[in-house]
């Protein structure tokens, strides 16, 4: 899964916060251990990678709870995502 964070928001919190969702979640495999890290900056956005691992039969609803949950810890948090401007005006 990969979340792009705006420069502005705090990527040490936004890290934090992920991985408290990804200890409350009892789908979630304790090993191998999940990986929350900045993969990538790019021009408009700091790129959070998290991979937790799961059981195959638990993927989907995993990603789509963890999605989710992430969009609504992070606005309770002031945590931004980037917004990609298109260039159509």
């Amino acid at each position: 899964m990969i979340f792009e964070l705006s420069y502005s928001a705090n990527v040490a919190q936004a890290k934090e916060l992920m991985l408290s969702i990804i200890q409350e979640e009892e789908r979630i495999l304790k090993t191998p251990e999940a990986l929350v890290a900045v993969g990538e900056l790019t021009p408009g956005s700091v790129k959070l990678y998290v991979r937790p691992w799961v059981a195959v039969s638990d993927y989907w609803n995993v990603k789509f709870d963890l999605t989710e949950r992430v969009k609504k810890i992070f606005d309770e948090n002031h945590i931004l995502f980037a917004t990609h401007e298109d260039g159509v005006k």
